[in-house]
């Protein structure tokens, strides 16, 4: 239960970080074209 209550708060941080961060770190020029 402990793992779960954590991970999900977790999953919720690293889905945007996910989302964004690998967008910029892979696609520089979409980045800078938006």
């Amino acid at each position: 239960m402990k793992h779960q209550a954590e991970e999900v708060p977790a999953t919720r941080k690293q889905k945007t970080e996910f989302r964004v961060r690998p967008m910029i770190k892979a696609s520089p020029r979409l980045v800078q074209k938006t």
